[in-house]
């Protein structure tokens, strides 16, 4: 599912048990509509402090 989201750009809507939904888009697709259609910036490094991944949410 994760593939099809990344590679193939799939749009994937979960719904919880609260009715509640969520859209899974790639992070390119989201970069995209966030930059407005421009290319994201780059960064060398993350900024300090942060955490880029899902560790303690799944």
């Amino acid at each position: 599912m994760l593939d099809n989201v990344a590679t193939g750009h799939e749009v994937i809507t979960v719904q919880g048990a609260n009715h509640e939904s969520v859209v899974l888009i790639s992070k390119d697709d989201f970069d995209s509509i966030s930059t407005g259609g421009l290319p994201a910036p780059t960064l060398a490094a993350p900024p300090p402090g942060t955490n880029n991944n899902l560790d303690g949410w799944l």
